[in-house]
């Protein structure tokens, strides 16, 4: 039997240690962008693919070893080839919603980065939790269990 109860609190201390690497690397990120953006004069999107560089290395060291350290890999080759692969998702989304809310909402490029990084964190942490650092426990709900 699961103890849904326990599973949540489990769930949302998670979360909020993966926010917390998410925070540190995001204010990273959101620094490099300025800089390059409005300081050196490069345009946003390629300031944007920098950064983003920069933030996905404390991302991947932060999850890796602090927010599901307790999930780590045996095999990091296979976790950081998986992490890459998520972050492909992250971009699929996050680009996307940059360009569009900066170019066709008119917004400012580092509001529609805030923006953007909340709805493509969600997604990242879901394919994170889910795959890349899945937990192996017996106790842990299956999908089917969740739903």
């Amino acid at each position: 039997m699961v103890n849904y109860k326990a599973f949540i609190i489990g769930l949302c201390k998670r979360f909020a240690k993966y926010i917390t690497v998410g925070a540190i690397s995001s204010l990273t990120y959101l620094c490099v962008l300025y800089i390059l953006t409005d300081i050196a004069g490069i345009y946003y999107m390629v300031s944007a693919a920098i950064g983003i560089i920069v933030n996905e290395v404390i991302n991947y060291l932060g999850y890796n070893f602090w927010a599901f350290g307790d999930r780590k890999s045996k095999n990091h080759l296979a976790s950081t080839g998986k992490y890459l692969i998520a972050f492909g998702v992250h971009s699929a989304v996050f680009y996307p919603l940059l360009y569009t809310l900066t170019e066709y909402a008119g917004l400012w490029y580092l509001m529609s980065t805030v923006i953007a990084m909340g709805i493509a964190t969600v997604v990242k942490f879901t394919v994170c939790w889910r795959w890349i650092w899945k937990s192996t426990s017996a106790c842990a709900p299956t999908m089917k269990q969740e739903i």
